[in-house]
């Protein structure tokens, strides 16, 4: 899972919650430290969100698309969501990234992201919902 936040401000103690999608479960179950948020480059801002075209776009292996800031992040698997805590998250667009394995096939809904400022509760944000569709393996 990708996740893309915008901090418009520097921001302290940010919470995104992510609902799995039915079917979805993490693939590390261990809470706690291991994953980060990686400021991303206006260039990569610019194509992700539609102002750029697919020549301009970076190879999504490519570190050239981030800043080199990076954060550390608290995450906790949960039952039904991954929670995602960030001690300080400077101004500008970060990515999150965490990986979820299907066990189920099937056409899903993964509900929006909810992010917040956890001590400053008029500071929050969320995503869209986005559909999946998970189909079954098939080796030969």
């Amino acid at each position: 899972m990708v996740l893309s936040a915008e901090a418009k401000y520097d921001l302290e103690y940010v919470l995104f919650e992510d609902l799995k999608p039915a079917g979805l479960e993490a693939v590390e179950l261990q809470s706690g430290a291991g994953l980060h948020a990686r400021e991303i480059r206006a260039s990569e801002v610019a194509y992700r969100f539609g102002k750029g075209s697919p020549a301009d776009a970076p190879r999504w292996d490519d570190p050239a698309r981030f800043t080199g800031r990076a954060r550390g992040l608290h995450a906790e698997w949960r039952d039904r969501r991954v929670a995602l805590f960030a001690d300080r998250l400077a101004q500008g667009v970060w990515e999150l990234r965490y990986e979820l394995r299907a066990e189920v096939p099937g056409t899903f809904h993964a509900l929006p992201v909810l992010a917040e400022a956890m001590y400053v509760p008029e500071i929050k944000g969320n995503s869209t919902e986005i559909r999946l569709s998970v189909a079954e393996r098939r080796d030969e």
